[in-house]
């Protein structure tokens, strides 16, 4: 899935590099005591808003993004390196969803509504402490590390809701594209054939002290609110605009029909956006006689691309309707994935002793379930479901290790 409003990526944050199990060797001093240091913490993934971007034309041939792991720390308390963050860059209007579970989706965060512009998306992993940090009065020499914790790897949605003040509507072949490039330095493709439009095309308006952001829907048909030529995804983008700018070709045959075909797509897709101020202008006024037009008793804006006539009427108009137009709040109520809820129970932490036996600490209502149980199977079941089994495969462990977990010994690899 992807486009130039519309694409999907996958991330994937470090790893956190091992602690590391070491004995300080100093001259004269036969017992130096530890001096493991800890892990580097693994590499994160964030998205940052980039106010010089417009689209997600950047993204759609790398659609994949991968932190580094931290590196495993070292003798003499040196910490590993850190993992090399990732920073995705997105244009502003941009909603994050996660769509890691196929068939759910939930919005993480829409970053036209906050004012936040750095957004962390997949957190790296800790790095584990080194055998200096393990050390106690009781155990005065460790002789194992924690492994470092592994990244999140997910899948993400960014969808792109253009934020602009004036979004113009209208059939294919209307003359949209020509009256955005009139009036701004964009310069999108024009040709005298329907569907020149294939994306959004944004343009800037600069007059003095006004700067009015436009933005050209590609032409809807008949059908666009339930899916005909891409309709939704082009509707979307209409809701954020504070001012429409319909658009009637002024060579059509059935101007009136026209009108109500594109006022009721919009209807049917949300009926808040009709609320929003419109300004109707006839197009193409070089090819016509205005006196004789049906539309002309209705008290529209004529105009014509080409000779500029009617253009700064139309302009007028338009930064009448922005005045009178008070910017709502357009939030729509959806599912967002709320923070973890802290609890009692002990995350569950890996170590690794020198000779690569694995040590599992963690809650006593984790370590009572593992004692309760009979057999083999359903202990790695329950460390499957509480995702420490992916933690020690992750881990490096191999088939003949042990693990233990409070007073219970296991071989992994054993049925």
């Amino acid at each position: 899935m992807f486009g130039l409003d519309l694409v999907e990526l996958a991330i994937e944050s470090g790893r956190g590099g091992n602690g590391a199990i070491s004995e300080r060797r100093v001259r004269y001093i036969s017992k130096g005591g530890p001096d493991g240091g800890e892990g580097g913490n693994g590499g994160s993934v964030y998205i940052v808003v980039d106010q010089n971007i417009f689209t997600f034309k950047h993204l759609i041939r790398n659609r994949s993004f991968k932190a580094r792991n931290g590196e495993n720390g070292k003798g003499q308390n040196k910490t590993g390196k850190k993992g090399q963050d990732i920073i995705v860059p997105v244009p502003p209007g941009t909603i994050i969803w996660d769509v890691t579970n196929p068939g759910e989706k939930q919005k993480i965060i829409d970053l036209s509504t906050t004012n936040s512009f750095k957004i962390c998306v997949a957190k790296g992993g800790r790095g584990g402490r080194g055998n200096s940090k393990l050390a106690n009065s009781r155990k005065q020499f460790p002789e194992y590390a924690q492994v470092g914790s592994k990244g999140e790897k997910k899948n993400i949605l960014l969808e792109l809701n253009i934020i602009a003040d004036v979004a113009i509507i209208g059939f294919p072949n209307a003359g949209k594209s020509s009256l955005l490039a009139a009036l701004t330095k964009a310069n999108p493709e024009i040709a005298e054939y329907p569907f020149t439009t294939k994306h959004p095309e944004i343009g800037i308006y600069e007059e003095l002290k006004d700067t009015i952001v436009f933005l050209d829907i590609p032409g809807l048909l008949k059908g666009a609110s339930q899916g005909v030529g891409m309709g939704v995804e082009f509707l979307r983008h209409i809701s954020r605009a504070r001012c429409l700018v319909h658009i009637i070709d002024g060579t059509s045959t059935t101007p009136k029909r026209d009108i109500k075909d594109i006022q009721s797509e919009i209807r049917q897709y949300n009926p808040v956006i009709l609320k929003k101020p419109q300004v109707l202008a006839v197009s193409k006024l070089d090819f016509l006689q205005k006196n004789t037009h049906p539309l002309f008793a209705e008290n529209l804006c004529f105009f014509s691309s080409k000779t500029q006539e009617g253009l700064p009427e139309l302009v007028a108009l338009i930064k009448k309707c922005l005045l009178e137009s008070k910017e709502e709040n357009n939030k729509n109520i959806l599912p967002e994935i709320k923070p973890e809820e802290k609890t009692q129970e002990r995350k569950p932490s890996i170590f690794r002793d020198a000779e690569g036996n694995y040590t599992v600490r963690c809650g006593q209502k984790l370590m009572s379930s593992v004692a309760d149980k009979k057999t083999i199977s359903s202990v790695w079941q329950i460390l499957e479901d509480e995702g420490v089994y992916a933690e020690l495969k992750a881990a490096g462990i191999i088939a003949g290790d042990k693990v233990s977990i409070g007073s219970k010994v296991f071989i992994w690899g054993t049925k």
